[in-house]
């Protein structure tokens, strides 16, 4: 199996706390028109659009970047996905997304806490207006969600337990935004790289993935919420039974 590189680096423990609240704090804001946690969430977007870091990703600590360690795994990944909440409940709708990176070191670790990214890829396909995000990338983001998925799902089936691991160290590849532009150089003929679906693999020496260490199961949720979403923008049952696999599994 080949596999393709998302590029997103591993931060440490501040970006997710400043970002998960911005949901609930707008809803209520929203519901009660409360202007003084609305300046109060203001003032934290303020300080995170003034955070110009060059590559379109966030440091895990405000105010002065301490570190250039980024990721959508652990203590990073609600800051990324509240910012689209955050949209859909902000009436004046301005777009704050995470743009693509080239020019960092790929850390080949996979968590399971960066599973929520191929629901809030397609969410945001789904949702987000054509002059926000054009028809090029919207499709982009279509396939980056179904192939980010697929493996979500992969490092569950794979298992004898059908349960998935904490944590992989994927072998490393070529990036996946490379290997598009060269399929797309060349006509696109055939499925977009990285939604290839090869099927599980129970033999660990064939996998493109180790272990490491990192088996351990917690019943953490992002895989399942990834696979329900993608199955709801798409309409493509296949997610819903990939799902639904999982649930067996635990039960």
């Amino acid at each position: 199996m080949e596999s393709h590189c998302f590029q997103l680096r591993d931060p440490n423990a501040r970006l997710t706390i400043t970002g998960a609240p911005k949901k609930g704090k707008k809803a209520e804001e929203a519901k009660k028109h409360n202007k003084k946690l609305e300046g109060i969430v203001d003032r934290i977007m303020e300080r995170l659009y003034a955070t110009k870091t060059g590559n379109g990703l966030f440091p895990t600590r405000l105010g002065e970047p301490l570190d250039r360690r980024y990721t959508v795994g652990a203590s990073g990944d609600s800051g990324y996905e509240y910012l689209l909440k955050q949209y859909f409940v902000t009436p004046t709708r301005e777009l704050l997304y995470v743009t693509s990176v080239n020019h960092l070191t790929v850390k080949h670790d996979l968590e399971h806490l960066a599973c929520f990214l191929p629901g809030l890829l397609a969410l945001g396909a789904h949702t987000i207006p054509d002059a926000y995000l054009p028809a090029k990338e919207r499709e982009r983001h279509k396939w980056a969600a179904a192939g980010f998925a697929y493996t979500c799902y992969l490092l569950y089936a794979d298992q004898k337990s059908g349960l998935g691991p904490e944590k992989v160290g994927m072998k490393p590849g070529v990036r996946w935004v490379d290997k598009l532009a060269t399929w797309e150089a060349a006509g696109s003929v055939g499925i977009p790289p990285g939604l290839k679906e090869g099927g599980p693999i129970k033999n660990q020496k064939k996998k493109d993935y180790d272990l490491n260490g990192g088996g351990t199961y917690f019943l953490r949720p992002e895989t399942v919420e990834g696979l329900y979403i993608v199955w709801r923008t798409t309409g493509e049952e296949k997610w819903r039974e990939r799902g639904y696999e999982i649930f067996v599994a635990i039960y």
